[in-house]
């Protein structure tokens, strides 16, 4: 019984896990996408010419860079000149990603960047692309 207990309990963690959740249909906006579900980019790619990038304007003017690997593991984050390629990790709502370090969160077309040598940013609505 308690082998029991225990394993429904693991099945019960892994489901809630973001590696439990279904893949990410091509082109989904992040916020429609659970992260963490695929390989992640090559150690040396920063993005490729195939992801889509996302850009958020935050008050103040900053402005900063987002694209994802396919299976959403993964964010590469461009500030100024600096860049960070960012893990998925567990978020009661929206994406996050983090090293531990630079944070960034998304939530329904809003995001935070934390962490970075410019400080933080806060409230930063995505920009809508032309048409």
């Amino acid at each position: 019984m308690k082998r029991f207990l225990a394993c429904t309990c693991a099945l019960g963690l892994l489901a809630c896990s973001p590696q439990g959740q279904p893949a990410a249909k091509a082109g989904a906006r992040p916020e429609a996408a659970k992260p963490a579900e695929a390989a992640a980019l090559p150690a040396d790619a920063a993005a490729t010419d195939a992801a889509e990038v996302f850009t958020y304007a935050c008050p103040g003017g900053k402005t900063f860079s987002v694209s994802y690997d396919e299976g959403f593991t993964t964010a590469t984050v461009k500030s100024g000149a600096d860049t960070w390629k960012l893990p998925a990790v567990i978020s009661g709502s929206g994406a996050r990603y983090s090293d531990g370090k630079v944070e960034f969160w998304e939530h329904q077309g809003e995001a935070m960047l934390n962490g970075t040598p410019g400080g933080d940013s806060g409230s930063c609505p995505r920009k809508e692309e032309p048409k």
